[in-house]
This record gives C-alpha cells, sequence and structure tokens, in this order.
C-alpha cells in the first residue's frame, strides 16, 4: 500500500495499532505529532503500478514440498515460494494484467479465471 510516497507492508498497520493502544493507556501523543490511530482500508484489487525496467519475468511452477506456488525465473534461479496477497503481474491474451495470489480450496489469482495456474508466465 502506498500512503505518501512510500510503501508500506501490512505489518505497519498492526504497528500503528499497539503504539496506539499504549498512547491511550499512558496518554501520550504519537511521536511527531502523526497519525496514532489504524488505517482500516481493505487491499485493492490492482497492485500498484510497478517500474517495468525493474521486473523479473519468469513462470508458476507448484511445489509440492512446500504446497506453495513459486516463480521460476531461470533453471536454477527461483523466488522462494508466494504467500497469500502477494502481488505481481500475468500474461492474458498478449497483456500483463495485475493480480495477486490468494488460497480458498485451492490457489487462484484474484480477477483471473483459470483452472491451472502451472506455467502461466508472470512478471514482478
Amino acid at each position: 500500500m502506498k500512503i505518501k510516497g512510500f510503501w508500506l507492508s501490512p505489518f505497519f498497520f498492526d504497528l500503528k495499532e499497539e503504539q496506539s493502544l499504549n498512547n491511550r493507556r499512558t496518554g501520550s501523543k504519537p511521536a511527531g505529532g502523526g497519525y496514532g490511530g489504524t488505517l482500516h482500508k481493505p487491499f485493492p484489487l490492482r497492485c500498484p503500478q510497478r517500474k517495468e525496467s525493474i521486473m523479473k519475468q519468469g513462470t508458476l511452477v507448484y511445489d509440492h514440498a512446500t504446497d506453495r506456488y513459486d516463480i521460476r525465473f531461470d533453471l536454477d534461479c527461483y523466488y522462494g515460494g508466494l504467500h497469500c496477497g502477494e502481488c505481481f503481474d500475468v500474461m492474458i491474451g498478449g497483456k500483463w494484467k495485475p493480480t495477486r495470489i490468494e488460497m480458498a480450496a485451492d490457489w487462484y489469482l484474484v480477477g483471473i479465471r483459470t483452472d491451472d495456474l502451472q506455467g502461466l508466465r508472470v512478471r514482478m
């Protein structure tokens, strides 16, 4: 998530929640007079735009040892395992479409209709 030019992880909001609770107990204000509460905004379907010049292309492969999908960039170069909520682009119909990977009964890509993720061309 991007706020005022900075990329934030979901853990940032947990930290802010904890700081906010501590501030209410002690009666102090956040350092620098900044934001003391949490942001309760759902993650967008579309992932933030990234510079194409630094994006790596690869192929989605399933790793049976970890029960996760991974991205294979080269013969011996892998991403290291995808987790729920990770964003990347997938090549569909000759165009790159932003998506994120999620898990319900099985792994799926948000906004992409396919039964088999194995072998899809991706970039991140």
